[in-house]
């Protein structure tokens, strides 16, 4: 059997200590591109398919796989590993014309293999990160590493998401490990936190982090962007002391800190604001032991939407689209579990029969819900 044939080169591939490095060609120059993720067990040649989209292992005595390499995923995604059991001796490769298919000889060259390429398959990052969450406008996962390198520097990534066309953002060098990070609307800025220790506001175009004021012995876990990105706001989840809630102006470094009620029917000790979201630049709401709250910031005065239940608290998620806030609320048991629906343009609250006893999460249009159970299931 015979693969193959003559293909006009739309890049090249270079193999060094270095790394692996994919140059694109343009107008007779070459320009340094994507370095590819490279698995111990790759070998060297690879084979493109004709779009520039695939590319594919051409080693011929491959240990039982080949290392197939998709340029649409995440770019520090691994590569997919194309398996079959048996001997592979002299294996050939190619995709069909159309980069639906990539095939192999197997088995001591006396089959031939056809995995699909329509499947979209889940991307893999390697290297011990984990996930924050996506930016506002869906086009970045942030990902975080939390062990640290020699000299104490912290990793967090913005990955762009495949397909959106985001333009890559450099590793955001840290001198903490932190345990969120909010990014505003505009991908200009990001800031993250760590029980208090610090809380970092980061340029995205590059530049040092710059440290926003320290709550002292306060557990500060939970912040936000205004939609201006005038604002940013931080609450106290844990704390020893007076929780507090604190609204800094990014430009000035002017801070306002207002005192959090407490309800001393609701949980004691397991945590304060679990969630805060601006609705403009005045108006800021909070969940969390003291139920479901609405601040006026120029005031600093506040207004109870709605009470959490007995020895529990509130879970807000806003829909910053649509104007809607989902409630569910957390006790000790899991019985008459309290969800509601907040229509913020009209200020109805309405009671909602929702199945389950998990932490509700609402689409950014607040047309969808999402229900984590507690037996692990969505």
């Amino acid at each position: 059997v015979w693969f193959g044939g003559w293909r006009r080169p739309s890049a090249i591939v270079t193999y060094s200590s270095d790394g692996t490095l994919l140059w694109t060609m343009a107008e007779g120059t070459l320009t340094p591109g994507r370095e590819l993720p490279w698995p111990e067990t790759a070998t060297w040649p690879l084979a493109p398919e004709s779009s520039g989209r695939w590319f594919v292992e051409s080693d011929q005595q491959p240990a039982g796989q080949l290392a197939l390499w998709d340029l649409s995923s995440l770019r520090e995604a691994r590569p997919r590993a194309l398996k079959r059991s048996g001997y592979w001796h002299f294996a050939a490769t190619d995709f069909h014309p159309s980069g639906d298919w990539v095939v192999v000889n197997t088995h001591d060259m006396s089959e031939i293999s056809f995995w699909p390429l329509s499947t979209r398959f889940p991307d893999v990052v390697d290297g011990g990160w984990y996930s924050l969450g996506f930016s506002p406008d869906g086009r970045y996962l942030i990902t975080h590493k939390s062990e640290a390198d020699e000299d104490g520097t912290h990793h967090t990534r913005l990955l762009p998401v495949p397909g959106s066309g985001a333009p890559e953002i450099p590793d955001l060098r840290l001198p903490s490990v932190v345990n969120g990070m909010k990014v505003y609307a505009k991908n200009e800025y990001a800031v993250t936190c760590w029980y208090g220790r610090d809380m970092l506001l980061i340029p995205l175009s590059g530049g040092d982090p710059r440290n926003l004021e320290e709550f002292a012995e306060d557990d500060l876990t939970i912040t936000a962007f205004s939609p201006s990105g005038r604002l940013v706001a931080g609450a106290d989840e844990y704390t020893t002391g007076k929780p507090t809630l604190r609204v800094w102006e990014i430009e000035t470094g002017n801070t306002r800190v207002f005192d959090q009620p407490t309800d001393p029917e609701a949980a004691s000790g397991k945590g304060f604001v679990n969630r805060l979201e601006f609705d403009d630049d005045d108006t800021l709401y909070t969940s969390g032991t003291a139920g479901l709250l609405r601040w006026d910031l120029e005031t600093g005065k506040h207004e109870r939407i709605l009470r959490a239940p007995p020895g529990g608290w509130l879970y807000m998620s806003m829909a910053t689209e649509g104007r809607k806030i989902l409630l569910s609320d957390f006790h000790e048991t899991p019985e008459g579990q309290i969800a509601a629906f907040l229509d913020l343009d009209t200020g109805e609250l309405r009671d909602l029969e929702i199945p389950g006893h998990g932490m509700l999460q609402l689409s950014p249009d607040g047309t969808l819900w999402l229900s984590a159970e507690t037996d692990g299931s969505l």
